[in-house]
Protein backbone atom coordinates (compact mmCIF):
# COMPACT_ATOMS: atom_id res chain seq x y z
CA UNK A 1 0.00 0.00 0.00
CA UNK A 2 1.22 3.51 -0.74
CA UNK A 3 2.23 5.40 2.38
CA UNK A 4 3.20 8.96 3.28
CA UNK A 5 6.02 9.19 5.84
CA UNK A 6 6.52 12.55 7.59
CA UNK A 7 10.09 13.33 8.65
CA UNK A 8 12.02 16.24 10.09
CA UNK A 9 15.82 16.12 10.05
CA UNK A 10 15.72 12.40 9.05
CA UNK A 11 13.58 11.58 12.12
CA UNK A 12 10.33 9.82 11.28
CA UNK A 13 7.34 11.47 12.96
CA UNK A 14 4.29 9.89 11.37
CA UNK A 15 3.04 7.43 8.73
CA UNK A 16 -0.22 7.59 6.82
CA UNK A 17 -1.28 4.66 4.64
CA UNK A 18 -3.13 6.02 1.60
CA UNK A 19 -6.67 4.69 1.85
CA UNK A 20 -8.49 7.27 -0.30
CA UNK A 21 -8.12 8.65 -3.81
CA UNK A 22 -7.50 12.16 -2.47
CA UNK A 23 -5.37 12.89 0.60
CA UNK A 24 -5.11 16.44 1.96
CA UNK A 25 -2.05 17.59 3.90
CA UNK A 26 -1.76 20.70 6.06
CA UNK A 27 -1.81 22.00 9.62
CA UNK A 28 -5.63 22.29 9.88
CA UNK A 29 -7.18 19.34 11.78
CA UNK A 30 -9.61 18.73 8.88
CA UNK A 31 -6.71 17.39 6.75
CA UNK A 32 -6.05 13.68 6.36
CA UNK A 33 -2.40 14.21 7.28
CA UNK A 34 -1.96 16.94 9.89
CA UNK A 35 1.42 18.65 10.30
CA UNK A 36 0.84 21.13 13.10
CA UNK A 37 3.56 23.69 12.37
CA UNK A 38 3.46 27.31 11.13
CA UNK A 39 5.79 26.46 8.21
CA UNK A 40 2.94 24.38 6.74
CA UNK A 41 -0.21 26.00 5.31
CA UNK A 42 -3.64 25.24 6.75
CA UNK A 43 -4.40 23.33 3.53
CA UNK A 44 -1.04 22.88 1.81
CA UNK A 45 -1.18 20.02 -0.72
CA UNK A 46 -3.35 17.25 -2.08
CA UNK A 47 -2.12 13.83 -3.19
CA UNK A 48 -4.43 12.31 -5.82
CA UNK A 49 -4.79 8.87 -7.33
CA UNK A 50 -6.39 8.85 -10.80
CA UNK A 51 -5.84 6.84 -13.98
CA UNK A 52 -3.64 4.40 -12.05
CA UNK A 53 -1.18 7.19 -11.13
CA UNK A 54 -0.47 9.36 -8.13
CA UNK A 55 0.14 13.10 -8.35
CA UNK A 56 0.60 15.97 -5.92
CA UNK A 57 -0.77 19.51 -6.18
CA UNK A 58 0.05 22.63 -4.18
CA UNK A 59 -3.24 24.17 -2.99
CA UNK A 60 -1.55 26.80 -0.81
CA UNK A 61 -1.24 30.30 -2.18
CA UNK A 62 1.44 31.28 0.36
CA UNK A 63 3.79 28.33 0.82
CA UNK A 64 5.81 26.36 -1.68
CA UNK A 65 5.75 22.66 -2.48
CA UNK A 66 9.03 21.03 -3.45
CA UNK A 67 9.28 17.58 -5.00
CA UNK A 68 12.82 16.21 -4.76
CA UNK A 69 14.09 19.75 -4.14
CA UNK A 70 12.34 21.39 -7.12
CA UNK A 71 9.44 23.80 -6.58
CA UNK A 72 6.27 22.63 -8.36
CA UNK A 73 2.58 23.44 -8.44
CA UNK A 74 1.47 20.02 -9.72
CA UNK A 75 3.63 16.97 -10.28
CA UNK A 76 3.28 13.21 -10.92
CA UNK A 77 4.57 11.09 -8.04
CA UNK A 78 6.82 8.05 -8.06
CA UNK A 79 7.66 5.92 -5.05
CA UNK A 80 10.65 7.38 -3.25
CA UNK A 81 9.80 11.01 -4.11
CA UNK A 82 10.31 13.49 -1.27
CA UNK A 83 7.78 16.31 -0.80
CA UNK A 84 9.06 19.29 1.17
CA UNK A 85 6.49 21.33 3.11
CA UNK A 86 8.15 24.02 5.17
CA UNK A 87 10.80 22.27 7.23
CA UNK A 88 9.13 18.86 6.92
CA UNK A 89 9.79 16.11 4.38
CA UNK A 90 7.02 13.75 3.34
CA UNK A 91 8.29 10.60 1.64
CA UNK A 92 5.97 8.92 -0.86
CA UNK A 93 6.64 5.24 -0.17
CA UNK A 94 5.26 1.87 -1.15
CA UNK A 95 5.19 -0.83 1.48
CA UNK A 96 3.34 -3.31 -0.75
CA UNK A 97 1.45 -3.31 -4.02
CA UNK A 98 -1.39 -0.79 -4.38
CA UNK A 99 -4.77 -2.39 -3.98
CA UNK A 100 -6.78 0.00 -6.11
CA UNK A 101 -10.08 -1.65 -5.19
CA UNK A 102 -9.54 -0.70 -1.53
CA UNK A 103 -9.08 3.03 -2.13
CA UNK A 104 -12.13 5.05 -1.12
CA UNK A 105 -13.08 7.35 -4.00
CA UNK A 106 -13.27 11.02 -3.07
CA UNK A 107 -15.30 13.15 -5.46
CA UNK A 108 -14.12 16.73 -5.43
CA UNK A 109 -16.29 19.65 -6.40
CA UNK A 110 -15.11 22.00 -9.14
CA UNK A 111 -13.33 25.06 -7.70
CA UNK A 112 -16.02 27.46 -8.94
CA UNK A 113 -18.81 25.69 -6.99
CA UNK A 114 -19.82 27.21 -3.66
CA UNK A 115 -19.79 24.61 -0.86
CA UNK A 116 -23.06 24.01 0.96
CA UNK A 117 -21.69 22.24 4.01
CA UNK A 118 -18.49 21.96 6.01
CA UNK A 119 -17.96 18.46 4.60
CA UNK A 120 -18.03 19.85 1.05
CA UNK A 121 -15.72 22.70 2.03
CA UNK A 122 -12.92 20.35 3.09
CA UNK A 123 -13.77 17.39 0.83
CA UNK A 124 -13.47 15.00 3.75
CA UNK A 125 -15.68 11.91 3.62
CA UNK A 126 -17.64 11.15 6.78
CA UNK A 127 -16.32 7.58 6.91
CA UNK A 128 -13.02 6.02 6.01
CA UNK A 129 -11.53 2.59 6.44
CA UNK A 130 -10.45 3.25 10.04
CA UNK A 131 -13.69 4.82 11.29
CA UNK A 132 -15.32 8.20 11.13
CA UNK A 133 -13.38 11.33 10.21
CA UNK A 134 -11.38 12.50 13.20
CA UNK A 135 -10.72 9.02 14.56
CA UNK A 136 -7.79 6.70 14.05
CA UNK A 137 -4.07 7.10 14.58
CA UNK A 138 -3.51 8.82 11.23
CA UNK A 139 -5.43 11.90 12.38
CA UNK A 140 -2.97 12.82 15.14
CA UNK A 141 -0.98 16.05 14.66
CA UNK A 142 2.74 15.79 14.15
CA UNK A 143 4.42 16.49 17.50
CA UNK A 144 6.22 19.82 17.78
CA UNK A 145 9.95 19.42 18.48
CA UNK A 146 11.02 20.15 22.09
CA UNK A 147 13.12 23.17 21.04
CA UNK A 148 10.01 24.87 19.62
CA UNK A 149 8.00 24.06 22.75
CA UNK A 150 10.74 25.64 24.89
CA UNK A 151 10.71 28.78 22.71
CA UNK A 152 6.92 29.03 22.99
CA UNK A 153 7.02 28.52 26.76
CA UNK A 154 9.70 31.21 27.14
CA UNK A 155 7.64 33.60 25.00
CA UNK A 156 4.54 33.03 27.15
CA UNK A 157 6.55 33.62 30.34
CA UNK A 158 7.97 36.89 28.97
CA UNK A 159 4.51 38.04 27.89
CA UNK A 160 3.16 37.17 31.35
CA UNK A 161 5.90 39.15 33.10
CA UNK A 162 5.34 42.17 30.85
CA UNK A 163 1.59 41.98 31.53
CA UNK A 164 2.14 41.87 35.31
CA UNK A 165 4.55 44.84 35.14
CA UNK A 166 2.05 46.81 33.03
CA UNK A 167 -0.75 46.15 35.53
CA UNK A 168 1.55 47.14 38.43
CA UNK A 169 2.47 50.39 36.65
CA UNK A 170 -1.21 51.24 36.10
CA UNK A 171 -2.00 50.51 39.77
CA UNK A 172 0.88 52.76 40.92
CA UNK A 173 -0.30 55.57 38.66
CA UNK A 174 -3.88 55.27 39.96
CA UNK A 175 -2.76 55.25 43.61
CA UNK A 176 -0.83 58.55 43.30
Amino acid sequence: MATLIVKVKDRELQRLPITKTVISIGREPANDLVIDNPTVSRFHVKVRYADRRFSVENVSSNNALLVNGVEVEKHPLRFGDILTLGKFEVEFSSLNDIHESKLIPVVEKPKDMVPTSIDETFHVPLKNLEGSAGEGPHRQPVPVPIEEKKKATTLFIVIGIVAVLAVAAVVLILLR
